[in-house]
């Protein structure tokens, strides 16, 4: 389901990134140091509990992937090609963030790539969601290297001119002590 943990690891286990489904989101990431001795440290913040990241109203896209625009878009407008389009006010009633109301963080992302070290993520935005233009497909993949490495890739056709900014939010507590 959407809510079910997905987990990529490095071939020592060093590194250890968890997903789930809703949103493409990173829940956890557990980093062992030097030694067994320091223990594996969780290092991203986000709630142990999946079903929170859609429960929470006020979601702070703890680990999310975000677009079809990621940040800002001042009151909700564009102009592309000499066409202006309109957005959802999501931000206060005075600008479109990450996406709109349901943006890539809301949305159930398909899994169609998977070994032990990456998973690939993949969600099609269709035509006029969120007020966007054109359906864009894209494809996020996630791997653990060897070297203790997190590595992010970003792939995105569309069928049409069309606005896009792909990003993970992960929040970070290096320490691990929250």
């Amino acid at each position: 389901g959407a809510f079910d943990p997905i987990t990529i690891k490095n071939a020592a286990g060093t590194l250890v990134a968890t997903f789930i489904r809703y949103g493409g989101t990173l829940t956890h990431l557990l980093f062992t140091g030097g030694t067994v001795a320091q223990g594996p440290v969780d290092v991203a913040l986000g709630w142990d509990d999946p079903w929170q990241y859609c429960r929470s109203p006020e979601h702070p896209y703890f680990g999310a992937s975000v677009g079809r625009v990621a940040n800002r878009i001042a009151k909700g407008t564009f102009v592309l090609e000499g066409t202006t389009y309109t957005l959802p006010l999501n931000e206060d009633g005075h600008n479109t963030l990450h996406g709109g109301w349901f943006g890539f963080n809301r949305q159930v992302f398909d899994v169609v790539k998977r070994s032990a070290s990456s998973v690939t993520f993949q969600h099609v935005s269709l035509d006029g969601e969120e007020g966007f233009l054109g359906t864009l497909s894209v494809q996020i993949t996630h791997s653990i290297s060897d070297d203790n490495e997190w590595q992010l890739h970003y792939h995105a056709t569309t069928d049409s001119v069309t606005v896009v900014s792909l990003t993970s939010h992960p929040y970070f507590n290096l320490n691990g002590n929250i």
